[in-house]
């Protein structure tokens, strides 16, 4: 399944809000989405900065989530939305570390959403040092245009466009029909961390 395909899959279990949790982690699950956090969580397939590596095959995504650390999180109130900037740094048990650098603006007017996600991601192989040159990069930029939609129950069954711009300068451009959760008690009571971390794990096939 191609990149495309595992952020389109990721949008059926959007959450868009969580009335249980406090207003910090609401504005950060309303702002995100699975969307683009999928494509926070590990879905890209980094290349090799510049082309090449030096130490052989680049380590491709994380194996397992054995452990991630958040270091940054801000969260700015725009005209008609919010601006986010993240950075965590995960690794697995085979000492492989990955570094995600994350700005992500959100904005809505009446019926529609424009969601715009940029996403940096440096690889490490086991034992290189995590403050010098990666042994792969890469670098991808997603933007989702919505039309909100009817509600069914707990889920709104929004109309979306999402236009991804890749490394190498590709574009792929893809609408469908996205079914956005409108509730996500499995998040109530836990921080962005942990929130990061469980959506991580989905997408690397990981038990909870």
């Amino acid at each position: 399944m191609d990149n495309q395909n595992d952020l389109l899959s990721a949008s059926t279990v959007q959450p868009e809000t969580n009335s249980n949790g406090s207003p910090s982690r609401r504005g950060f699950l309303g702002s995100i989405g699975a969307i683009s956090l999928a494509t926070m969580a590990g879905v890209l397939a980094p290349i090799s900065a510049g082309g090449t590596t030096s130490e052989g095959s680049a380590p491709g995504r994380l194996a397992s989530l054995a452990k991630l650390n958040l270091t940054r999180e801000e969260s700015f109130d725009v005209p008609g939305g919010k601006e986010v900037f993240l950075e965590w740094q995960a690794g697995d048990e085979k000492g492989v570390v990955q570094k995600f650098i994350v700005h992500h603006t959100r904005q809505d007017a009446d019926v529609t959403y424009t969601m715009n996600t940029n996403v940096i991601v440096r690889t490490y192989g086991p034992g290189m040092d995590l403050q010098g040159k990666p042994a792969s990069a890469k670098e991808q930029n997603v933007t989702v245009y919505g039309v909100k939609g009817e509600i069914v129950g707990s889920v709104r069954n929004d109309h979306v466009t999402i236009t991804t711009v890749h490394q190498d300068g590709r574009t792929s451009r893809q609408s469908q029909v996205a079914q956005v959760r409108l509730e996500s008690p499995e998040f109530a009571g836990t921080d962005t961390a942990a929130q990061i971390a469980s959506i991580g794990r989905r997408f690397l096939g990981q038990s909870q």
